[in-house]
């Protein structure tokens, strides 16, 4: 065998590895940062290749939330993004939030702004606030 025919075949099986078959594809619409962005992935993708494809499409960094309806505790993390979970979610907004450049691996305020105290605890820590005798700047 020669060496021209080994690198030949070898070319061959890579082309074959990286061209993926003509499958059929699913799409979705979701809104980060205002934008709207279509992501397509596989008919039989996972949560991994689900959650993958939004990061790609758009520019997520680390884990995010999908949130959906009207109420602020809607939301899927996105190892619970599949493909049953987004066939239930058919017809509404749905937004990403998560990871960027200054939260890497989530939105921590959006998650702790969403959550709201009960009256009388929500007193009590109005009562507990100290209020500074001078004015500070």
């Amino acid at each position: 065998m020669t060496e021209k025919s080994r690198t030949s075949r070898t070319k061959l099986k890579k082309q074959e590895e990286t061209e993926k078959p003509n499958e059929e594809l699913e799409s979705i619409t979701v809104v980060y940062n205002g934008k709207e962005h279509t992501v397509k992935f596989p008919n039989n993708a996972d949560a991994k290749v689900i959650s993958q494809s939004i990061k790609h499409e758009t520019g997520v960094k680390g884990s995010f939330y999908v949130h959906f309806g009207e109420k602020s505790n809607n939301y899927l993390h996105c190892s619970s993004v599949t493909r049953g979970n987004l066939a239930k979610l058919a017809g509404l907004s749905l937004e990403v939030r998560g990871g960027n450049e200054y939260n890497k691996g989530g939105d921590p305020f959006w998650y702790y702004n969403t959550q709201t105290l009960k009256p009388a605890v929500q007193e009590k820590f109005n009562a507990m606030k100290i209020v500074p005798f001078d004015k500070p700047p």
